[in-house]
C-alpha cells in the first residue's frame, strides 16, 4: 500500500504519537495518526480492517465528525469517494462502499444516531440489495427493501432501527431466513421467525431483544449444533425456563435459565466447555440450588475446559483455596482464589488456553506473582495476556480499574503495542495498542466502554467477534 501522503499529526481526544502499526491480522500497515471513538481524528493514512484496505489522509470518528477522506473501510475491494463517515453525527455527500466487497452506495449520507437521506446502499456482505431510502441506528427508517448482514437475507419494505421502533417488515436479520416481524435493540420484538447468528440456527416464533424482554422462542444462539428449548434469552432482564447450549458446539445444558445481570434458577448447565455438575451460573446476579452458589465451596468442577481439581470458583463472590485448572486443559494453578469483581491473592496460575504456564497466562508467558482482578486493581506484573507470543512489560491490567504503564501484546501473535494502559470502564492513557487478535478486525485507537478514550491506535472488531 502507498502511504506516501501520510500526515503524522493526530490528536484523539488526547494526543497520539506516531506509530506504524500492524493492528489485527497479517498484512496490516498503518501510517502514523490517531483514531478515536468519541474524540477527533486528524490526518492519517490507514488500513482499517482486513487485507487490501487503503485510506487517504483524513479523519474517521464515531461520535464526532469526519472530514474529507478517501476510505476503504472494512474488507477488500471497498472503494469510497472523498467525504466523511460518522456514527452519532452527520454524513455529508459521499460515494461509499461500506463493509464487504461488491457493496455499492449512491451519494448521500450514512449515519448511526442521526438521519439518512435517499441512497442506494449495499450494506454488509456481498449480494445485498437495498432500495433507495434511509438507514439509521437511533433514529427512524422509512420504506426500504434491505438485505442487512449476510447473503440470502430478505427483507420486505419497512424500517430498521436500533434504539427506535420497527414497523411491518419481512426481515432476515443476521443469517438465512426470518419470518415477518420487527427487530429492535432497546425496544421490543414482536412475533418473528428468526435465525440469529450463524448458519443452521433454528428459532421458533418469538422476539429477541437486548435490554427489553424475550417471549417464547426456540433459539440456537451462537454456533452450529446448539440446541435450546423454548424460552427467552435476554441480557439485562430475566430468562425463563430454557434448555440452552450457550457457547460452542458439544455443550450440553439441562433445562434452566441463563442470564447476565438477572437471576438464575435451578439448572443443570455446561457453562463454557465440556462437563459441569448440575447447578446454575450467573454473572452479576445470584445462584440458587446447585452444587454452586454465590460463594463456591469445595466442588469438583470443569469450569471452562477439561480438568479442574476440587475447589470453589466464583465471580462476584470469593474464592477459597483450590488447586484449579481454570480455563483450558493442562492448566496448573497453585492454591489461591480467582475472582472477577473481588480480589485475587497470590497464585501461580495458567489462565486461558492449552500449553500455558503461569506466572500468569500461558505458553511461554512469564509474570511476576501478583493478583488479577476485573473490577478491582492489578499490582505490578509482567503479563502475557491471552495467546502465544505476547510480551508485556511490568504493570497492572484491569477491567473496571486502572492500568499503569505497560508494553503489551494483548491477544494474538504478531501484535505490537507501545507502553501504556488499557481499561474498560475507566480511562486509557497513551498507548499504541493491538487489542483483539488473529482474525479479529479491530480499528486502531483507544476503546472504552462507559469511560473515556485517550490516545491510542486501535482496530476494533472482526468477523465472528461480538463486542
Amino acid at each position: 500500500m502507498n502511504y506516501e501522503n501520510e500526515d503524522s499529526s493526530g490528536p484523539q481526544g488526547g494526543t497520539w504519537t506516531t506509530a506504524e502499526r500492524k493492528d489485527l491480522d497479517h498484512g496490516y500497515e498503518e501510517g502514523p495518526g490517531p483514531r478515536l471513538r468519541g474524540g477527533t481524528w486528524t490526518a492519517a493514512t490507514r488500513r482499517d480492517l482486513d487485507r487490501g484496505y487503503e485510506e487517504g489522509p483524513g479523519l474517521r470518528l464515531r461520535g464526532v465528525t469526519w472530514t474529507t477522506a478517501s476510505r476503504r473501510d472494512l474488507d477488500h475491494g471497498y472503494e469510497e469517494g472523498p467525504g466523511p463517515r460518522l456514527r452519532g453525527a452527520t454524513w455529508t455527500t459521499s460515494t461509499r462502499k461500506d463493509l464487504d466487497h461488491i457493496y455499492k452506495e449512491g451519494p448521500g449520507p450514512h449515519l448511526q444516531g442521526g438521519t439518512w437521506t435517499t441512497s442506494t446502499r449495499r450494506d454488509l456482505d456481498h449480494s445485498y440489495k437495498e432500495q433507495p431510502g434511509p438507514h439509521l441506528q437511533g433514529g427512524t427508517w422509512t420504506t426500504s427493501t434491505r438485505r442487512d448482514l449476510d447473503h440470502i437475507y430478505k427483507e420486505g419494505p419497512g424500517p430498521h432501527l436500533q434504539g427506535g421502533t420497527w414497523t411491518t417488515a419481512t426481515r432476515s436479520n443476521l443469517d438465512h431466513e426470518e419470518g415477518p416481524g420487527p427487530r429492535l435493540r432497546g425496544v421490543t420484538w414482536t412475533t418473528a421467525l428468526r435465525r440469529d447468528l450463524d448458519h443452521g440456527y433454528e428459532e421458533g416464533p418469538g422476539p429477541r431483544l437486548r435490554g427489553a424482554t424475550w417471549t417464547t422462542s426456540t433459539r440456537r444462539d451462537l454456533d452450529y449444533i446448539y440446541k435450546e428449548g423454548p424460552g427467552p434469552q435476554l441480557q439485562g432482564a430475566t430468562w425463563t425456563a430454557a434448555t440452552r447450549s450457550d457457547l460452542d458446539h458439544i455443550y450440553k445444558e439441562g433445562p434452566g435459565l441463563h442470564l447476565q445481570g438477572g437471576t438464575w434458577t435451578t439448572a443443570t448447565r455446561s457453562n463454557l466447555d465440556h462437563d459441569e455438575g448440575p447447578g446454575p451460573r450467573l454473572r452479576g446476579g445470584t445462584w440458587t440450588t446447585a452444587s454452586r452458589r454465590r460463594t463456591w465451596t469445595t466442588a469438583t468442577r470443569s469450569d471452562l475446559d477439561h480438568e479442574e481439581a476440587p475447589g470453589p470458583w466464583l465471580r462476584d463472590g470469593i474464592w477459597t483455596s483450590a488447586a484449579r485448572c481454570n480455563l483450558g486443559h493442562g492448566y496448573e494453578e497453585g492454591p489461591g482464589p480467582r475472582l472477577r469483581g473481588g480480589t485475587w491473592t497470590t497464585a501461580e496460575r495458567t489462565d486461558l488456553d492449552h500449553g500455558y504456564e503461569e506466572n500468569e497466562l500461558g505458553h511461554g508467558y512469564e509474570e511476576e506473582p501478583g493478583p488479577q482482578l476485573r473490577g478491582e486493581t492489578w499490582t505490578t506484573a509482567a503479563r502475557s495476556d491471552l495467546r502465544h507470543c505476547y510480551e508485556e512489560g511490568p504493570g497492572p491490567r484491569l477491567r473496571g480499574g486502572t492500568w499503569t504503564t505497560a508494553t503489551r501484546r494483548d491477544l494474538d501473535h504478531g501484535y505490537e503495542e507501545g507502553p501504556g494502559p488499557r481499561l474498560r470502564g475507566g480511562t486509557w492513557t497513551t498507548a499504541t495498542r493491538s487489542d483483539l487478535g488473529h482474525r479479529c478486525d479491530e480499528r486502531p485507537g483507544l476503546q472504552l466502554r462507559r469511560g473515556t478514550w485517550t490516545t491510542a491506535m486501535r482496530r476494533d472488531l472482526d468477523y465472528s467477534y461480538e463486542e
